[in-house]
């Protein structure tokens, strides 16, 4: 019995520490692209959820162009038994920072997209057949994209991202496999300064334009939930009539409105 016993803690003490070498292994790629930067790593799941779950991130956070930027990197195996050395079969790098958000933007790159309707379209062969893009303020999503610094912010980036989102006061990119298609270093730091640089011009630049005439909206324009899903307390912009939770309202501390700087509101009459 004390020989199974032992058998038993061995194997399956071998066994968790293999899954924690793995994983130590994913978390060494951040720990060497980031190289260099000022900042502090963290795990943000516990090694034994991330051994029974199969998946998890590891983070960092420090500073860029006196901005705070969030690294994290995704990991996720298939099944317990894809777990290796080797990258993980299904892995991400997130770049984020935060904004004061003036309008909701995603850009997903998909090559082979269909147009659709609801769409923004830049007038930009190159970035029109590359990216799908959305936005609540399609006028102010195209003035921004179509400005010559974030279009050369867009082109100074080493790899396509996979996603673009300005959403709940933060601006993020996404790169798809990583560590496989060989995104190092420099990589990385190319990106993150086109990255710092297309999102300071993002809310410098929505301080000079025109406010934008806003169409009636179900949806909160910062977290995009709806409105009628939600008990949450109301605002109303009193310089230019944007509707927004008030919770979301106090989060982004101004209203959310390309070119409105107001930073009053006041409770919606229902």
């Amino acid at each position: 019995m004390t020989a199974l016993l032992t058998f038993l803690l061995i194997l399956f003490g071998g066994i968790a520490l293999y899954f924690s070498f793995c994983i130590l292994i994913q978390q060494r790629y951040l720990e060497t692209i980031a190289e260099g930067q000022i900042g502090k790593f963290r795990q943000t799941t516990n090694l034994w959820k991330q051994i029974r779950n199969w998946r998890g991130s590891y983070e960092f956070s420090g500073l860029c162009s006196q901005r705070k930027v969030i690294l994290e990197y995704f990991y996720h195996w298939r099944k317990a038994w894809d777990m290796q050395t080797d990258a993980a079969p299904d892995e991400r790098l997130e770049i984020r920072f935060p904004v004061i958000q003036k309008f909701w933007l995603r850009m997903i790159f998909d090559p082979d997209h269909e147009t659709q309707k609801e769409a923004v379209l830049l007038d930009n062969p190159e970035l029109d057949s590359l990216y799908m893009i959305h936005s609540n303020q399609p006028e102010a999503a195209r003035e921004f994209l179509s400005s010559q610094a974030a279009l050369q912010d867009l082109r100074r980036l080493p790899y396509s991202f996979d996603r673009m989102e300005i959403h709940q006061g933060w601006g993020k990119a996404e790169f798809y496999f990583p560590a496989r298609r060989k995104f190092d270093r420099m990589h990385l730091e190319i990106a993150v300064e086109a990255l710092a640089r297309l999102f300071s011009e993002y809310e410098a630049h929505s301080k000079l334009v025109i406010i934008a005439t806003l169409s009636p909206d179900t949806h909160c324009p910062y977290c995009r939930e709806l409105f009628a899903e939600s008990n949450a307390q109301i605002r109303k912009c009193v310089q230019c009539g944007a509707e927004v939770h008030e919770s979301c309202w106090k989060e982004n501390r101004q209203c959310t409105t390309w070119g409105c700087q107001s930073t009053i509101a006041s409770e919606l009459d229902v």
